[in-house]
């Protein structure tokens, strides 16, 4: 079980009440596979590996990360959420492009899976249920390799 309680998007790494199985691990932006841990102009990488303080052992590390678009298709970043790139629209009735490289996503995979933990992509997903194609070949790219590692 876990509670969200927007996790890394508000500088959070501690279960929400005790006896929470993992972190919600809610997270907006990524940098260089590490994840940016509040909203700061400054902010700090999280790594499970070393960040303080831990969760305790009974809670497992988590993230959550969207890859494509912001929990909804075509919804700007806000400006408050500091991205650390520029939004692109999307052309109409396509899917916002992946916002991270393949090695982005597998060091983070790599980060969390190293302390025990999970992470979860969060994807667009058009209305009848389709995904973005770069995204599904991203997300075969990364599969590809994470099984090769």
């Amino acid at each position: 079980m876990a509670l969200n309680d927007a996790s890394f998007c508000c500088g959070l790494c501690q279960p929400v009440i005790f006896g929470q199985d993992y972190l919600s691990g809610e997270t907006e932006f990524l940098i260089n596979g590490k994840v940016r841990y509040g909203r700061d102009t400054k902010p700090v990488l999280l790594t499970p590996a070393t960040h303080l303080p831990q969760p305790p052992p009974d809670c497992l590390w988590h993230c959550l990360v969207p890859i494509d678009c912001m929990w909804e298709t075509r919804i700007p970043f806000a400006e408050w959420q500091n991205p650390p790139f520029p939004w692109v629209p999307p052309e109409p009735g396509k899917m916002e492009r992946p916002l991270y490289t393949v090695d982005d996503l597998a060091a983070l995979v790599r980060d969390f899976k190293a302390a025990g933990g999970g992470v979860t992509f969060n994807v667009g997903i058009f209305q009848e249920g389709s995904l973005g194609a770069d995204t599904v070949a991203q997300l075969a790219e990364l599969a590809s390799r994470i099984r090769r590692e």
